[in-house]
């Protein structure tokens, strides 16, 4: 009878071992890799342009920073590993330099909460396993795309491996950004160099057609689909002069007081662009959609793409950013001269 005791106290101390070392192995709970989807301090939102990822496991803890907004270099990918504590409550990581402790996980979300103000908070969220890579991405990202979601949307086109161009709506003064892809533990990601982009998981890609998942701040889904144009280099080609419109902005007159009209002389190779005195030529281009021309030489300049309103045979209506983007300017061109280079 003594032994039947003893062997029964015996196995409750070996359960109870092991229902606390459980308690303690966080990491049991949390492994995988998460997106930050967001910075909270007394409930509001305080950052969600911050790029990162964190990828829990047994023993330590990596966060990889996609961008570094100090200098600028967006593209810039720093991986940090620190060994990870045994104990729950000391689990610990630092964000953008600041301490957060693991203070609970729920589901496929993990909250850190910072130990010198409990109403700071880091959320972050699991990618799924179902977005891991699986297929190729050949020829995925080039040409023109509309870029939808639940709450978003807008066209881009990919004119080369490393620049994009928004032709829509949203991006309208400051529409060229890099991107690059960052490759992680069989996760393929879009970063798009802007601040403001959240990182996007590939999960399917396709000629044609891509899926892409956020988790940050909230979780979405993108569509990206092909968006061909009909609207060739040809159909601009040809002499066109600049004219006054009613909704125009006051006109600009030189020294004399007379008015300054622009004309453009367009041809494959270049844009010519003549408001005498001031006369320059650029190599220049149309994106996929037929939505903005742009200078390839130019792109980051502040008139290094203009959006195009409207073009028929004979008219021609062009929207340029002034002043960094202050400003924007209308154009409204008439063709004098068609060309058949």
């Amino acid at each position: 009878m003594g032994r039947i005791i003893y062997t029964f106290s015996l196995v409750l101390v070996i359960s109870s071992l092991i229902t606390l070392t459980q308690c303690n192995e966080p990491q049991t709970k949390d492994s995988g890799i998460y997106q930050l989807a967001y910075i909270s301090v007394n409930n509001e939102i305080q950052s969600f342009s911050n790029k990162l990822l964190v990828d829990f496991s047994r023993d330590s803890i990596v966060i990889v920073y996609v961008g570094d907004l100090a200098t600028g270099e967006l593209e810039k990918v720093v991986v940090e590993k620190m060994i990870r504590s045994t104990s729950e409550s000391e689990s610990q990581i630092y964000i953008l330099g600041d301490k957060y402790i693991l203070s609970s996980v729920q589901g496929d979300s993990v909250i850190f909460k910072s130990p010198e103000d409990s109403k700071t908070y880091a959320v972050l969220k699991r990618l799924k396993e179902e977005w891991r890579w699986k297929g190729r991405m050949d020829n995925c990202f080039n040409g023109a795309y509309v870029l939808s979601s639940d709450t978003y949307q807008d066209s881009i086109c990919f004119i080369n491996q490393s620049t994009l161009i928004y032709t829509g709506d949203n991006q309208m003064n400051f529409p060229v950004a890099r991107w690059n892809l960052i490759h992680y533990k069989g996760f393929q990601l879009l970063n798009i160099q802007d601040e403001f982009a959240p990182l996007l998981v590939i999960q399917s890609c396709a000629l044609g057609k891509a899926t892409l998942h956020t988790r940050m701040p909230k979780d979405q889904v993108f569509e990206m689909k092909a968006n061909p144009s009909d609207r060739h280099k040809t159909k601009l080609f040809g002499k066109w002069k600049e004219y006054r419109n009613k909704d125009a902005q006051p006109p600009r007159v030189d020294k004399f007081g007379k008015e300054i009209l622009i004309e453009l002389n367009i041809d494959k190779d270049s844009l010519l662009w003549d408001d005498t005195p001031r006369e320059w030529k650029r190599k220049w281009n149309l994106t996929g959609d037929g939505k903005r021309i742009y200078f390839i030489d130019h792109l980051f300049d502040e008139d290094g793409s203009w959006k195009i309103y409207h073009l028929d045979d004979q008219k021609m209506i062009l929207r340029l950013s002034e002043y960094n983007g202050v400003e924007e300017r209308f154009m409204y061109f008439a063709r004098v001269s068609q060309r058949n280079d």
